[in-house]
């Protein structure tokens, strides 16, 4: 078996589903004109007819999940600071720009002048941890409410 992302497989999965509910929608509608000429508009045909409705909104819940997974994205985009210090000879990056133009070093404690201090965008690949460790921090404070 080849090497397929979770993507592909879910999109195949997706398609696959799509068929069977086109093919399940035409099979009711050959037995929505049949159960009209047979018995008419009635119970048998309002149920069919319920039904085809039914499939039509599972096709259009698949393609808005669809056009979801197609708009994921896969990284995360961050800006970074960095600075060095030139005593100990670290180099620090940060989140969040430095509103001072002086910054404690954080390891040896020394003050670093911040002159015209350089960014850099960051793209960092969202492997789904960080909504794991969400999930089970408000599983926790969950438990701590009852």
């Amino acid at each position: 078996m080849r090497a397929m992302n979770i993507k592909d497989r879910v999109n195949t999965i997706i398609e696959h589903q799509r068929e069977v509910l086109r093919g399940e929608i035409e099979e009711f509608e050959e037995k929505l004109r049949g159960t009209m000429e047979y018995w008419g508009c009635g119970g048998p045909y309002n149920r069919q007819e319920e039904a085809i409705e039914r499939r039509k909104k599972q096709l259009d819940e698949l393609d808005d999940f669809a056009m979801q997974l197609n708009r994921a994205k896969k990284h995360e985009t961050v800006r970074m600071w960095i600075f060095g210090c030139r005593s100990c000879g670290s180099i620090t990056m940060v989140n969040r720009q430095p509103f001072d133009d002086w910054h404690e070093c954080p390891v040896c404690r020394q003050m670093v002048h911040l002159n015209s201090l350089p960014s850099k965008e960051f793209e960092i690949v969202d492997t789904g941890e960080t909504w794991q460790e969400q999930i089970k921090r408000a599983a926790e404070e969950g438990n701590s409410w009852q």
